[in-house]
């Protein structure tokens, strides 16, 4: 992916993503069929929670999506944070700013970094809700038209592959049945195009998710508090070509803020702009 894609419209990548849409970063969510609720769950009460600008009811304990149970397939782990108003806010003030300044464009363009993190994160999400998963697996319903899907449980983690007439192949690691953490491993057949998909959601309620590919890396973490931060990275034939980076503190506090950085490569060198919003 080359750097300037970072700068693409944010209603297009950020705000549509709120929506949790499953959408991926390529071409690899264009397999499946069926479209996935990629917010994570928790039992607490929905009335104890906070309502994002989609109309989510968010945790008030977890930053996690309170319409799913832990133990459904789809309690998965998201960006969720983006979606508070607190921060819906700082992209309206931008759209409605007569004079953009540099700061803003940094804003925008880390924006949009974070919103494809959470187009990205849906890839794994809608093969783990709709291909394969715990309940699938045990249910004999491990499948997906086109493709030869292959699975096996051991010790509470199933393991399997996806392998699709080209023989691009994808490999998937489920730890638990609650979906807490997994791998998946995409390598399309006759490129060199190889994607990795890594999350985590531990006890405390901190999530964790690692995307690499060729040309992009992107991880973030989202602690329970909602707060946490986002790194994207851009390449062009190994070389980094740009960071956009965010550490935001928890959205449901009144001293709400978030550090933005968007840095350009030329010869390895960083040329960087930091804002803090709003």
């Amino acid at each position: 992916m080359n750097y300037r894609f970072a700068a693409v419209s944010l209603c297009v990548v950020f705000l549509a993503s709120c929506g949790g849409s499953s959408s991926s970063t390529d071409s690899v969510v264009e397999d499946t069929t069926a479209d996935s609720d990629n917010n994570a769950g928790s039992d607490d009460n929905a009335s104890d929670g906070d309502e994002l600008s989609d109309g989510t009811i968010i945790s008030s304990i977890r930053c996690v999506d309170e319409s799913l149970s832990v133990v459904d397939a789809e309690y998965d782990v998201f960006l969720d944070a983006p979606k508070f108003n607190s921060f819906t806010r700082i992209q309206e003030n931008l759209s409605a700013s007569t004079q953009i300044t540099p700061e803003d464009l940094a804003v925008s363009t880390v924006m949009a970094s974070m919103g494809l993190a959470m187009l990205s994160v849906g890839t794994p999400a809608s093969y783990t809700n709709n291909v394969c998963n715990h309940s699938l697996y045990l249910a004999g319903e491990c499948e997906l038209l086109g493709a030869v899907v292959d699975a096996s449980l051991t010790s509470g983690a199933l393991t399997g592959t996806i392998l699709f007439p080209d023989t691009t192949i994808i490999d998937f690691t489920i730890d638990s049945a609650d979906n807490s953490s997994g791998s998946m491993l995409y390598t399309e057949a006759g490129t060199d195009n190889v994607q990795s998909y890594e999350w985590n959601r531990s006890d405390s309620g901190t999530e964790n998710y690692i995307y690499t590919s060729n040309d992009t890396d992107l991880e973030f973490e989202e602690r329970a508090d909602c707060s946490g931060n986002s790194v994207a990275t851009y390449k062009d034939d190994g070389t980094i070509e740009g960071v956009s980076s965010a550490t935001w503190s928890s959205p449901r506090s009144g001293d709400f803020t978030v550090t933005f950085e968007s840095c350009r490569y030329i010869e390895n060198v960083p040329t960087c702009i930091t804002a803090i919003r709003p």
